[in-house]
């Protein structure tokens, strides 16, 4: 069965950006993060550009240019919400 996670983070809009993946998503949520880059994973549409993790709002977003309205999260804030879920992981 596929597990369902939910991670939060910060954004610089003050508000947290809670996202739920499954397990697959979630490996390749961690892989753009790392890796930087363009992906849409499940309903979300991110981009992941130096230090900015880029959510975009799917109702008015223009895939052929990348853009629209659209939330922003540190990616190093990414980081961190992931690794306290990989941590709990271990400790279950």
């Amino acid at each position: 069965m596929n597990k369902t996670i939910w991670i939060e983070i910060p954004t610089e809009q003050g508000y947290n950006q809670k996202m739920l993946f499954n397990e697959e998503e979630f490996r390749e949520f961690i892989d753009l993060v790392e890796n930087q880059g363009r992906k849409e994973i499940g309903v979300w549409i991110l981009e992941v550009v130096d230090d900015k993790v880029i959510l975009y709002k799917s109702a008015s977003f223009n895939k052929s240019t990348w853009s629209g309205p659209n939330y922003v999260m540190s990616r190093d804030d990414a980081k961190v919400a992931i690794n306290n879920l990989l941590k709990g992981d271990e400790n279950e």
